[in-house]
């Protein structure tokens, strides 16, 4: 909601542009920009924004990702004719298309944007990208750029990582600190575990959420007994989790994206450069592992400055999240429950 994705896209394809094109191997992509990024979902959402941008253009994009072919991936690349400019990947399928297929080459990489960085370095795929780093003949005169929604912080994977990949880096901050957007409204509720589902029913009720909602739950199994108790009610669910194949996430995302269904149940896999701008509401059926994810979900609401409502059930279990929860609320200027405070002091 933020650009992000546009305020790295256009200055990387602006600067291609402008360069004289080398024409490529037939049998071999040999990409002069790459953008990493951690889940397929977002592979495909930043290789439709490209798509977008480069009509009109001599330029050439593809996208490699996992759930789908290897094979079909490599035909893709192959019959990609003159080659291909930029590409948008995924670190262990691009390994795959790297080391066992030869099908890329990253001898003319030019720069390359790490997209999601800290969510990538959170699912383990920091050895994955030490090892595209280490590919012989990769140019070292190259501009890298990691982009993250969260605050880079010290003694966290994401600053190891920085300190390895960048030379005289420059930090672009953007926001007031507090990692919320100002016109999303966001409330807290003390419930017991009983009350969850009846809560939530309530919530969602017609007229109450104004229009599409995401669900957020902690585990698979949460996400799947909350589908099925709204689908039950007659609500109609899309599920989203990492259990799911491509084509059942992709048909998932795609409901809902087109109002075929009018909630999102989903774990953290959709809190993260997701884009579905029309979102009224944001529940947070669990409280979220921790505030950089509490962020990111409460993200996907409020997008392009549309108003939007965060709503997250606590219950007296989630106790040691409150300090966090409650600095997050007085940062964003959002009310604050004395029961919060309590449960703060208490922790």
């Amino acid at each position: 909601g933020s650009g992000k994705t546009l305020a790295y896209l256009l200055p990387v394809l602006a600067a291609l542009m402008t360069r004289n094109r080398v024409q490529g191997s037939k049998n071999c992509a040999s990409p002069e920009a790459l953008v990493l990024v951690p889940t397929r979902e977002l592979a495909e959402q930043v290789f439709s924004d490209v798509q977008l941008l480069l009509r009109g253009t001599h330029l050439k994009a593809l996208a490699v990702h996992g759930g789908v072919s290897l094979a079909d991936q490599v035909l893709a690349i192959r019959g990609s004719a003159g080659g291909v400019d930029l590409l948008v990947a995924t670190p262990g399928r691009l390994l795959q298309l790297v080391e066992q297929r030869r099908a890329v080459r990253l001898n003319r990489l030019g720069v390359l944007v790490v997209d999601e960085a800290d969510r990538l370095m959170d699912l383990g795929m920091w050895p994955d990208l030490r090892r595209l780093l280490s590919q012989p003949g990769l140019p070292t005169a190259r501009q890298t750029a990691l982009v993250a929604a969260s605050q880079l912080r010290e003694h966290t994977p994401l600053a190891e990582a920085a300190s390895e990949l960048l030379r005289d880096a420059l930090t672009i901050a953007v926001g007031d600190g507090s990692g919320t957007s100002g016109v999303v409204r966001q409330h807290v509720e003390l419930v017991s575990d009983e009350q969850k589902l009846g809560r939530l029913l309530e919530l969602l009720a017609p007229g109450a959420a104004g229009g599409p909602a995401v669900v957020f739950t902690r585990s698979l199994t949460r996400a799947e007994e909350v589908a099925r108790y709204l689908s039950g009610r007659g609500i109609s669910v899309a599920m989203l989790h990492s259990d799911l194949t491509q084509a059942q996430r992709d048909e998932a995302m795609q409901c809902f994206r087109f109002g075929v269904t009018s909630v999102l149940v989903a774990t953290a896999l959709a809190s993260r450069g997701l884009n579905f701008p029309d979102v009224d509401l944001v529940v947070n059926y669990d409280v979220p592992a921790s505030l950089s994810v509490y962020l990111h979900q409460v993200g996907r609401t409020g997008r392009g400055g549309r108003p939007g409502a965060a709503t997250t059930l606590v219950t007296l279990s989630n106790r040691p999240s409150a300090p966090w929860l409650l600095d997050c609320l007085r940062r964003s200027g959002s009310p604050v429950p004395v029961w919060l405070e309590e449960m703060a002091a208490a922790a």
